[in-house]
């Protein structure tokens, strides 16, 4: 509960291809045997400090990794780990899996999880030499420089630009080069001498001078929500598309890395300068009371920003409002206020001085007022970071300072988060959902009644969920549900045996039971990968046998779960280093083993599931496996 704020960052994608260069051109390579045992990597200091004069700004990606057995002695959460699948030829795609049941045996698809103490194939590119230059404590720079291993770099050289397409197809053509391949002994030791000789000139487009721009432009001539704006969104969107798929020539991974990873570092400094809750892609949402603010002259760093929701001292920083006036100022007199006002049934701002007098601004003059401030902290907080700081043009042509905007999308005075992606805001008891895989129209609620499954056409699970965690103590159980789905190709590949004798084939409309499970792995920040493996297995192992996991050691007398306990509790272990729930725990003394149990809907969900199966191969409902048994639908 708050003067909470929910922040974006202003056409995130298409300010980020803006101050793009797209490089024509051939990229040099660094790279190894990919099974090899042997390759003798650079460290990350050993390759700046051999090709740092050659790297352009916004045109060099890295993947890095720690060296192995290493552990991270300073905590990071800015470089998400990949952990690529068993062959990245057959990864399957997210609509592939969407509504299958057996959703935990997919495989091959890889993750991808930001992890503390422990980096694995991420991605280096401008924007994070920067945090690592500017933001990084003296420890976690020295650190990460010294053991994170350079595996493989692409990069468009300094020294090969060129100041034209003339120039560049001259230089193509007049190419004397060659590749040569050779085995050579040297020490009594046989090797292949591979020397590559491709012409590596390259001309840089801006792609906002390009087209990008004039997009924008166009799309602003229509109200926002009407088709010809969705349009332009989605030519702006799509053009980032192209950039990255392997599909088309124009794709550059080097392109595309680079601005996912300048908005990437930016939602960073937004989730920390702001004391954000839940970032999402490219905003968050903060109390306007909360936002950080270093003590003493002090520097935030990326060190002490690590887990900053479990500090309980502070002692280099400390939360105060967001303000127009100095920072020192306002942490002396520590009493200016920011409150809402209802303006024709609209939340406005006012904001409280240090005699009690308030200024009182517009529903609009709000939003604006919280953009630009916004803006001004993070560059107080963060120097000399190009996001922040580099002097850039707006579409318009006007000049600002950094290579972002912000654009608040609504105040609220309720909040409730769960996962790493469900939320619900909320002004007045007027509520804003948004829960993946959850549809926002009413689905069938079944529940056992006499024996009997009872369907109710008026079930919002989601919002249901979402609007219990007001009071997260006592969280009452979720009821299955039925909801119309599209038979996928990998779905019903995936369970042939189930769908080959129905009716149904791929692209029918199909109904499918489901049970919204309230405890999500997805929040935590793990210290390692064998941590979060240890945790994932577990956690899968208990929903299969039980159909929930944790939620059954932390409900309540009444049959209603615990959420908060539950979440605090998990938390705690993960961050005390527990691989698992039982890490720290004695079975015997605390009969843990007592809890183990179904989940209290399990019985009413396998009922469901299996009418649903009787119908789709044909039978009659009155001739399955509850004998007389029918649905009955309830108004």
């Amino acid at each position: 509960n708050g003067a909470l704020c929910d922040i974006d960052i202003s056409g995130c994608y298409g300010e980020g291809l803006r101050a793009q260069l797209y490089p024509l051109g051939t990229p040099m390579v660094i790279d190894y045997p990919i099974k090899s045992d042997i390759n003798d990597y650079q460290t990350l200091r050993q390759f700046f400090k051999r090709y740092r004069n050659e790297l352009v700004p916004g045109l060099y990606t890295l993947r890095v990794s720690i060296k192995p057995g290493y552990i991270l002695k300073h905590k990071q959460d800015i470089f998400p780990s990949w952990f690529p699948p068993n062959d990245i030829s057959k990864m399957p795609t997210d609509t592939e899996f969407e509504n299958t049941e057996q959703w935990w045996t997919v495989d091959n698809v890889g993750e991808i999880k930001i992890l503390t103490n422990e980096i694995n194939y991420a991605i280096i590119t401008h924007d994070s030499i920067q945090w690592l230059d500017n933001v990084a404590s003296v420890h976690q720079r020295k650190e990460l420089y010294d053991n994170l291993i350079v595996e493989t770099a692409i990069f468009y050289m300094a020294s090969e630009r060129v100041s034209s397409i003339d120039e560049l197809v001259e230089k193509r053509k007049n190419h004397k080069g060659k590749n040569t391949t050779e085995s050579r002994k040297y020490r009594r030791k046989n090797s292949k001498i591979a020397i590559e000789q491709e012409c590596y000139a390259w001309y840089g487009v801006n792609l906002g001078e390009l087209i990008v721009d004039k997009l924008l432009l166009d799309r602003r001539k229509h109200p926002k929500k009407t088709p010809l704006n969705t349009l332009y969104k989605l030519c702006i969107n799509t053009l980032y598309g192209d950039m990255v798929s392997p599909f088309f020539k124009v794709g550059n991974v080097v392109v595309g890395n680079n601005i996912t990873a300048r908005a990437r570092v930016l939602a960073w400094c937004m989730e920390k300068g702001f004391n954000g809750h839940q970032t999402i892609t490219d905003g968050c949402v903060f109390d306007l009371n909360k936002i950080l603010y270093p003590r003493y002259d002090r520097k935030i760093n990326g060190e002490m920003t690590v887990g900053l929701y479990a500090d309980t001292k502070q002692y280099n920083y400390t939360y105060a409002p967001l303000s127009e006036i100095n920072i020192n100022q306002l942490l002396e007199l520590n009493t200016q206020k920011i409150e809402f006002r209802n303006v024709d049934g609209k939340p406005a701002i006012k904001i409280i001085d240090v005699s009690g007098n308030g200024t009182f601004l517009s529903p609009e003059e709000s939003l604006k007022w919280v953009d630009k401030y916004a803006m001004k902290h993070l560059q107080n907080l963060f120097p000399n970071l190009d996001i922040l700081h580099q002097e850039s043009t707006d579409v318009d042509g006007n000049k600002r300072i950094g290579l972002f905007e912000f654009e608040s999308k609504g105040f609220f005075d309720t909040a409730t988060f769960h996962g790493s992606a469900n939320y619900s805001l909320a002004y007045q008891g007027e509520i804003k959902i948004a829960m993946r895989s959850y549809s926002k129209k009413k689905q069938l609620k079944a529940e056992l009644i006499d024996d009997k499954v009872v369907l109710q056409d008026d079930y919002l699970p989601a919002e249901e969920f979402l609007k219990s965690l007001y009071n997260p103590s006592s969280v009452p159980r979720s009821k299955p549900y039925i909801k119309n789905a599209i038979l996928k190709c990998g779905d019903y590949r995936r369970n042939y045996e189930k769908w080959h004798n129905t009716n149904a084939y791929p692209g029918c409309s199909v109904e499918i039971a489901g049970l919204l499970h309230e405890f999500s792995l997805s929040q935590f920040t793990f210290k390692t990968y064998k941590q979060y493996m240890g945790w994932k297995t577990e956690h899968e192992r208990f929903l299969r046998k039980y159909g929930q996991s944790y939620e059954m050691f932390f409900m309540n007398n009444d049959g209603t779960l615990d959420f908060e306990n539950m979440i605090t509790t998990i938390d705690a272990l993960i961050r005390d280093g527990a691989n698992n729930f039982f890490k720290f725990c004695d079975k015997r003394v605390k009969h843990i083993y007592r809890n183990y149990k179904l989940h209290s809907q399990s019985d009413c969900l396998a009922r469901v599931k299996a009418l649903l199966t009787a119908r789709y191969n044909g039978f009659d409902i009155a001739d399955n496996l509850y004998g007389d048994e029918d649905f009955t639908i309830r108004e």
